[in-house]
């Protein structure tokens, strides 16, 4: 498996690693979900 080579693909897999331990209760927090998504919405935009 290869590495992302871009912040936007770090910040989608983040998000989701995130998501899934929100689900089991092991970590959630709205701000850091606020914030990958809003990562992930600019720097696609910005394609870095």
């Amino acid at each position: 498996m290869n590495m992302p080579k871009t912040i936007a693909a770090w910040c989608t897999i983040l998000f989701f690693v995130v998501f899934a331990l929100d689900a089991f209760g092991i970590f959630g927090n709205e701000i850091v979900f606020g914030l990958l998504a809003a990562g992930v919405a600019i720097f696609t935009f910005l394609g870095k």
